[in-house]
């Protein structure tokens, strides 16, 4: 959790406000109406049925300030809500007392036992995917979503503009899209000042 806390911070040192884009991830996770401009998009085969949550897919160019993004929703979740890190040391209870085992179906049963709303955030799952060749319909999450999803959890992936990742997720999961445009003007301005202030560099 330490080395977690440390990413945030650093990727959040430079945060340029993303108003819309933030207030829209406030409303996806604790269940408010959102704009009818977030189609809701479900193809033919969505692995996911029923009246769970929906994904919600961040896309956008290497560089938008995705991870930014969701490093500074991480923070704001973390003051506004009881935030619980699910881990294998933690002590999870089944309603008989034992202790949950540590396999393959950890996750799945954890999410059933934690009351509450529950937010998993996956940030460069298609990071390292040079060839663009990986399956992730087998990887977590997408082939395990008809095990995950519950009504009082959310997914929010973010993943790069039609690379595989983005693909799969449009091609197969029920799922909203938050496309990051790049910066304007004004607010690479702003980033680049506030990174040469830390350096006592000041643009005249």
């Amino acid at each position: 959790r330490e080395q977690n806390t440390t990413f945030l911070i650093n990727k959040t040192q430079f945060y340029v406000e993303r108003t819309v884009e933030s207030s829209f991830l406030q409303k996806y996770v604790t269940g408010m109406d959102l704009d009818s401009s977030y189609e809701l998009k479900q193809p033919e085969y969505a692995m996911n049925d029923g009246d769970s949550q929906p994904i919600l897919a961040i896309s956008g160019k290497a560089g938008d300030g995705k991870t930014m993004l969701l490093s500074k929703f991480i923070l704001y979740l973390e003051v506004t809500a009881v935030m619980v890190y699910i881990s294998y040391d933690n002590n999870l209870l089944t309603s008989t007392g034992e202790r949950l085992a540590h396999d393959d179906n950890f996750l799945t049963n954890a999410l059933k036992i934690i009351p509450g709303t529950i937010v998993i955030i996956i940030d460069g799952l298609d990071k390292g995917d040079i060839h663009q060749n990986r399956n992730y319909q087998q990887e977590f999450p997408l082939n395990s979503l008809n095990k995950l999803i519950f009504q009082n959890l959310s997914i929010i992936i973010s993943c790069e503009n039609d690379k595989l990742l983005h693909k799969t997720i449009k091609n197969t999961t029920k799922h909203y899209e938050l496309e990051l445009l790049p910066f304007t003007i004004e607010q690479r301005k702003f980033y680049v000042n506030n990174f040469f202030k830390c350096y006592n560099k000041v643009r005249k």
